[in-house]
């Protein structure tokens, strides 16, 4: 602490302030350093600490007692903690309860950490999982952007959770957590459709994942960052198709169709579907036409594994189709389909 002070230029004010102890315990008068040097071997720690502070708070003299043989690598920290452990600020109070609770030695690690941390994030065990400062600032960052995106990660319904989050897992698992709750996307799609659902929020995905038994549930992280948005195509009768979507910087594009399971889609249904996404404002994936010569051929001596995929070899239609058309188009599908389905279910 003395040293921090010597650094800052203090070095004539800490000597003449420690100069009593000194002039008591010597009766000498010399130069700062030597005034310094003698003065901090005379008094009790506290009296130190009140010379250079000018106070000792409550639970200060018990932090620089676990600090450990070595000073701190930034002189300077010893006054931020002083700063600190005098503050009634609440943010400030939540980080001396962290430090004075953490069990052990205190490590300049531990304070920077600290330190930095959103003032939400400062449970004495939850901070115990971060081991880095950059893991403290990746997770601020994290955290801000889930809780802009999720309208119920109000102050206190996250330092709820921090609180009660479990010893065992790790903090990725909480940020997780959160991103499953959210209900705000990064890049809205809006179509005005009943039969197209955008699945906008973590708890839309969950429940698709469910009724389609597939795994829409996992891909919570990557509609969250704006890679990639689902849209329910509902068929009626309880049917529906899932359409993958990703973005580019001009608008959504088609990637993929799926049916119960993560089936396929039957070529002329995902014909249908396509062409109503695309009346939509959906791109669709374009290639050479089917025609050229030696172009499959080509493509298959090429090793070229995905030419063939369901969504992009079949938008094959020649001539574009109205949207009234695509409507009627897609419940003769479903009739047909579901006609199918019903027989396969009642053959013995």
């Amino acid at each position: 602490m003395a040293y921090a002070e010597i650094m800052d230029g203090n070095e004539a004010a800490l000597a003449q302030r420690l100069g009593a102890e000194v002039a008591s315990a010597s009766g000498n008068t010399d130069a700062d350093q030597v005034v310094i040097g003698r003065a901090l071997a005379v008094p009790k720690p506290r009296e130190i600490v009140e010379a250079i502070f000018k106070t000792a708070p409550d639970g200060f003299l018990g932090l620089l007692r676990r600090l450990g043989a070595d000073p701190l690598p930034d002189p300077t920290l010893y006054r931020e903690l002083h700063r600190l452990f005098s503050s009634r600020d609440p943010a400030d109070r939540a980080r001396v309860l962290v430090l004075r609770q953490s069990p052990g030695t205190i490590s300049p690690m531990q304070i920077a950490i600290v330190m930095a941390l959103d003032p939400v994030l400062l449970h004495p065990r939850f901070v115990r999982k971060i081991e880095t400062l950059r893991e403290a600032r990746d997770l601020n960052a994290a955290l801000s952007y889930v809780r802009a995106h999720c309208s119920t990660a109000t102050e206190e319904a996250v330092r709820q959770s921090v609180s009660s989050f479990p010893e065992k897992k790790i903090v990725e698992a909480f940020v997780l957590g959160w991103a499953r709750r959210f209900d705000r996307l990064p890049f809205p799609l809006a179509v005005h459709d009943p039969s197209l659902v955008v699945l906008d929020t973590g708890a839309a995905l969950v429940s698709a994942g469910r009724r389609y038994d597939n795994c829409l549930a996992s891909k919570v992280p990557e509609v969250l960052v704006g890679r990639k948005l689902y849209v329910e195509v509902r068929l009626g009768a309880g049917r529906g198709v899932i359409a993958e979507l990703r973005r580019t910087s001009r608008c959504w594009v088609l990637r993929m169709l799926h049916q119960r399971g993560n089936g396929r889609v039957p070529r002329d249904l995902a014909v249908a579907v396509r062409g109503k996404l695309a009346a939509h404002g959906i791109a669709i994936y374009d290639q050479p036409s089917n025609g050229t010569a030696g172009l499959d051929a080509a493509a298959k001596l090429l090793d070229i594994y995905d030419w063939r995929t369901d969504d992009v070899s079949e938008f094959d239609t020649p001539e574009p189709l109205s949207l009234a058309e695509l409507e009627a188009e897609l419940d003769d599908l479903v009739r047909t389909f579901g006609s199918t389905a019903s027989m396969a279910e009642a053959a013995p």
